[in-house]
C-alpha cells in the first residue's frame, strides 16, 4: 500500500470557511474516485481550442475518520503526464492534495465558527474529485464547483460573495443583499439584478481582453475566439492569456513617415475646436460608456483599439439600463 494523503480535513482554509467532514457525501466518489491535477478537467491550449484533461489516476482505500478524508493515490502508468506527476509525488516535490467539492448546504451557526473563520461553514457537500496541486489553500485545501460543474473562482471577491449567497439551497435567497452588493437599490427587481450581474461579468471580460490587447496577444483576428473562451470559462481564458508573453514588435523603419491619426490625437483636435468656440462640438471627455454606446458606437470601438487605458476606465462607468 502506498503513502496515504489527506484529501480534506476540518481546518479553516484561506478562503475563510471550513468543511464539515461528516457532511461530505462520498457515495459518488466511491463509485468514481477521480484523481486530477490542479482540478483540471479541461483547458485551452495554444489558442487552438478546447482540450480535454483526463484523470491522472484514481484514489484507493478512501476513508473518513476523525474529521479527515484520506486516500492512497494510484497513478495511470499508461499516461506520460501521470507518470511524471507520480515521480514528483514519490520524490517529495508534490505533497499537497485538494478536494473538489460541490456545495449543498452552508450554515452561519455560531457554534460551528472557528478562530480565523470569516465565512459560513460548509456543512453539507459532495466530493467530486481529489487533485494533486502545486499550491494548496492551506492544510485544508479545497475548491468548489458550481451547478454547471465549473470550478468557482473564489479569489473574485464580488462574484464570490454573490455565489456564497446563491449556494445555500436550503434558504430563501436574500435578493436585497445581492442587490446591495451590486450597488442597486434594495427594491431592485430580479431582472435588474440579473442584468447587473451580466454587466459585471461583461466588464470583467472586457478588462481581460483590453489588458491582453495591450500586450499584443489579442487582436482583431482572434478577439472573437478569446471572447468566446472567456464567456465559456473565464478562468481558462484568464489563465491562458496571463501565461502568454507579450507579442514582439516589428523593428521601426529608419525612414521618416507620417504618424497615423489616433483617437488620442483626434481628441486633441476636438479640444482645440472646443477651445476656439467650435459650434456644435460636444466635449467627450466626460462621456460614460453608455454615452459612447448610444452616441458614437464606432468611436467606442476605435477608442478600445487606440486608447485602451481610457477604455478600461470607461468600462467602470457602465450602468445597466433600467
Amino acid at each position: 500500500m502506498g503513502k496515504r494523503f489527506v484529501i480534506s480535513n476540518e481546518d479553516v482554509n484561506e478562503y475563510g470557511f471550513w468543511v464539515k467532514t461528516d457532511g461530505v457525501d462520498l457515495r459518488a466518489f466511491f463509485a468514481n474516485p477521480v484523481m486530477l491535477f490542479e482540478h483540471e478537467s479541461s483547458n485551452y491550449g495554444d489558442a487552438i481550442g478546447y482540450v480535454e484533461k483526463l484523470p491522472i489516476g484514481k484514489w484507493k482505500d478512501v476513508t473518513a475518520n476523525d474529521g479527515v478524508i484520506s486516500g492512497v493515490p494510484e497513478f495511470d502508468e499508461g499516461d506520460t503526464f501521470a507518470v511524471e506527476v507520480k515521480r514528483k509525488v514519490e520524490n517529495g516535490y508534490l505533497n499537497a492534495v485538494s478536494a473538489g467539492l460541490k456545495p449543498i448546504e452552508l450554515s452561519d451557526d455560531e457554534s460551528l465558527m472557528k478562530p480565523g473563520q470569516s465565512r459560513m461553514t460548509l456543512v453539507k457537500s459532495r466530493l467530486k474529485e481529489g487533485s494533486f496541486v502545486k499550491f494548496p489553500a492551506n492544510l485544508g485545501a479545497v475548491r468548489l464547483y458550481d451547478d454547471g460543474g465549473q470550478v468557482v473562482n473564489l479569489s473574485d471577491n464580488r462574484l464570490d460573495s454573490i455565489i456564497t449567497l446563491l449556494s445555500d439551497k436550503n434558504q430563501i435567497v436574500n435578493m436585497k443583499s445581492i442587490a446591495q452588493k451590486l450597488g442597486l437599490s434594495a427594491d431592485a427587481t430580479e431582472a435588474q439584478i440579473v442584468e447587473a450581474l451580466q454587466v459585471l461579468l461583461n466588464a470583467r471580460t472586457e478588462m481581460l481582453l483590453l489588458s491582453a490587447r495591450e500586450k499584443g496577444i489579442v487582436n482583431d483576428q482572434n478577439e472573437a475566439h478569446f471572447r468566446k473562451m472567456a464567456e465559456t470559462s473565464f478562468e481558462a481564458a484568464q489563465g491562458f492569456l496571463l501565461s502568454q508573453k507579450p507579442a514582439t514588435t516589428e523593428p521601426k523603419s529608419t525612414e521618416p513617415k507620417e504618424e497615423p491619426m489616433t483617437m488620442q490625437s483626434l481628441f486633441g483636435e476636438l479640444k482645440k475646436l472646443n477651445s476656439n468656440g467650435g459650434a456644435g462640438q460636444e466635449n467627450r471627455d466626460n462621456w460614460s460608456w453608455n454615452d459612447w454606446e448610444e452616441k458614437d458606437p464606432a468611436g467606442l470601438k476605435e477608442l478600445q483599439l487606440n486608447d485602451p487605458e481610457k477604455a478600461k476606465k470607461l468600462v467602470l462607468t457602465y450602468k445597466a439600463k433600467k
